[in-house]
């Protein structure tokens, strides 16, 4: 088998879980409507060549993207400012003053960043829940190509995409030759320097790596965001290839320690009854469904996102609460699952006068 990318041979697996929920942004009304979510497996293959990384077990039939899907994550100062860095390099690069789309909008938190500093832009996305006209409730097509776009912006949409290259070329077809385009995509290395198994998700098919998303395109700046988490690159679209650039063998870190970490967090969740996980979305999902999946020892987890409030984690059927509840719950150890956010949840706990329970961010522990 040849990677899909750099049409090469040397494709590696170096993960393989089973049953994992096929939306993990989804929020369940009752216990019994989690139980009953619907699953599918991952069995990631690497790359030796040109650093991508793709689920071979992804079915597309299974996924319908709707207005219940719940993956806002700008209820987070730390996440709402680094939006607010993305639009700054944008601004910059001078695209304030042409037409920007953005497709894979969601809930438009990043077009509301835009429009506030002034940008012409319009959004794609069948789970937005808005009514702003600006915003379409459908996927970019054919019938937009009419639409004369300076910016296409792909922000955490081309990892759900099954043919990443096939996808930005169909761009290419529906847009001018001037357009650019801003693709940004969670890092596979970063991923595996943590071993963080709670970011490899049903739903993202491909994992990118900073040299095979920048070698998808003749020309492309790229860099790292938000702690190195994310990842970007800015180029021409007419500049996609039809298959990516190889430029020396690419040596991905501990490709296998994966796996390796799930029995360490395992062992100490076990060890440390009452946990407390703090983030309901998809690393949050992940996590209690990989380690706790029978919802013996996490208590609970916790979200600042009222619309996901009251509802309980897809397959496992773990309770999510506000931050005030936890004042009712026993334990002392709370698991954060997103780094990035441990000083914002450090204050929030101080203000709560919660400050006895023992903070800790994955990928910060020390496991064997």
């Amino acid at each position: 088998m040849k990677c899909p990318l750099c049409m090469q041979a040397g494709l590696q697996q170096i993960y393989k879980t089973e049953a994992l929920p096929v939306f993990q942004n989804k929020v369940h009304p009752t216990r019994a409507a989690a139980h009953a979510a619907v699953t599918g497996a991952v069995k990631l293959l690497a790359c030796i060549k040109c650093g991508y990384v793709f689920n071979e077990a992804f079915d597309a039939s299974l996924m319908r993207y709707d207005a219940e899907y719940q993956n806002e994550q700008a209820h987070s100062p730390a996440f709402d400012r680094y939006l607010d860095s993305v639009v700054d390099m944008l601004e910059r690069r001078g695209f304030r003053q042409g037409t920007v789309v953005e497709v894979g909008c969601g809930k438009g938190a990043f077009l509301q960043k835009l429009w506030a500093r002034g940008f012409d832009a319009l959004g794609f996305d069948t789970a937005y829940e808005g009514n702003d006209p600006r915003v379409f409730t459908e996927y970019f097509s054919e019938r937009h190509s009419h639409l004369k776009i300076d910016l296409l912006i792909l922000r955490h949409t081309l990892e759900h995409i099954e043919d990443p290259l096939g996808f930005l070329r169909n761009l290419a077809r529906l847009t001018s030759r001037s357009t650019v385009i801003y693709i940004e995509v969670p890092s596979i290395e970063w991923i595996l320097r943590k071993s963080a198994f709670w970011d490899v998700f049903f739903e993202h098919c491909n994992y990118f790596s900073l040299h095979s998303l920048a070698a998808m395109f003749e020309r492309a700046e790229s860099g790292l965001l938000f702690g190195a988490q994310y990842m970007y690159v800015l180029a021409e679209l007419s500049a996609v290839r039809t298959s990516a650039m190889l430029d020396g063998q690419v040596e991905l870190e501990q490709l296998r320690t994966l796996q390796v970490k799930v029995d360490s967090y395992r062992h100490f969740v076990q060890h440390n009854p009452g946990i407390v996980v703090w983030g309901a979305g998809a690393k949050g999902c992940t996590f209690v469904n990989i380690v706790d999946p029978g919802m013996e020892h996490i208590a609970a987890v916790v979200d600042t996102n009222a619309k996901k409030v009251g509802g309980f984690i897809a397959k496992t059927g773990h309770p999510i609460v506000a931050p005030a509840e936890l004042a009712g719950i026993d334990g002392d150890t709370i698991l954060v699952m997103n780094e990035n956010y441990l000083e914002e949840v450090g204050q929030m706990l101080a203000a709560m006068g919660q400050s006895r329970r023992q903070l800790y961010a994955l990928g910060q522990l020390t496991l064997p």
